[in-house]
């Protein structure tokens, strides 16, 4: 859903930055390749410039708070929007993904702004159908993105 969101909303012209929680680690690179064996000889930061992008690849300590990678993208001019999926116990608005009618999402969660399901699923939060990302683009862009 995050990745159709987006491509929604940079058709429009927004620039948007998008974080994925990978909770339990990834593969960012392929075993082999120049900057993969770069990171494993012990590179603090590998970065892997082309032509039409950067990839960095660098090692952290520990986890990362959410805050701290939205202030590392906020000092970036050029992000409009940055999109998060993941991070559910954080603070700031959420958009509730829902697959199965009988989910349960606490009552009077203030960060919630929204839901993609199927149907309403409470009376105060509008919700989206899946099919109709657009409509929760025209959403986000009406409350974060005009002036």
């Amino acid at each position: 859903m995050v990745a159709n969101l987006t491509k929604i909303l940079s058709g429009q012209g927004y620039r948007i930055a998008a974080i994925k929680h990978a909770a339990h680690g990834y593969d960012v690179d392929i075993p082999g390749k120049d900057s993969w064996q770069l990171f494993n000889a012990g590179a603090q930061k590998v970065l892997v410039v082309g032509l039409e992008s950067i990839t960095t690849h660098e090692r952290i300590e520990r986890d990362l708070s959410l805050q701290s990678i939205l202030d590392r993208l906020q000092a970036d001019e050029n992000i409009d929007l940055i999109l998060v999926e993941g991070f559910k116990n954080e603070p700031g608005p959420k958009i509730q993904v829902i697959r199965d009618q009988d989910a349960v999402f606490p009552d009077g969660d203030v960060d919630l702004i929204a839901t993609v399901s199927d149907g309403p699923f409470r009376d105060d939060v509008p919700y989206y159908p899946y099919g109709q990302l657009e409509l929760l683009a025209e959403f986000l862009a009406e409350k974060y993105l005009r002036d």
